[in-house]
């Protein structure tokens, strides 16, 4: 790429840059057979379930772990010690709702 090609993307706007790779993607997808997904900025009809149980479940141990330590009313949690940490992350005391479910 020369550094007059370089010189013009510096001139767009973030929303430029955003429309113009994903038509570069949307191209380089019909032309082959990879497929393209833009999950733009838009509100998708889809979530990625796993990453985001992950991210709750994590959360959730978090919250455990500091109302172990400490828990007062309203909501004022204590600083778990890292110390055993990912021993007692093994077996978390979770809520039922976050109880292991068969594999499907």
């Amino acid at each position: 790429m020369d550094i007059v090609k370089l010189r013009e993307y510096e001139t767009l706007s973030p929303f430029e840059i955003k429309d113009f790779l994903a038509k570069a993607a949307s191209q380089a997808a019909s032309a082959s057979a990879i497929a393209y997904l833009n999950a733009g900025r838009g509100n998708p009809n889809w979530i990625a379930t796993e990453p985001r149980e992950a991210f709750f479940l994590l959360g959730q141990f978090a919250i455990t772990e500091s109302k172990r330590v400490l828990d007062l009313p309203p909501g004022v949690g204590g600083m778990p010690q890292a110390r055993g940490c990912s021993r007692r992350g093994r077996r978390p005391r979770l809520p039922p709702a976050f109880a292991a479910r068969p594999a499907a």
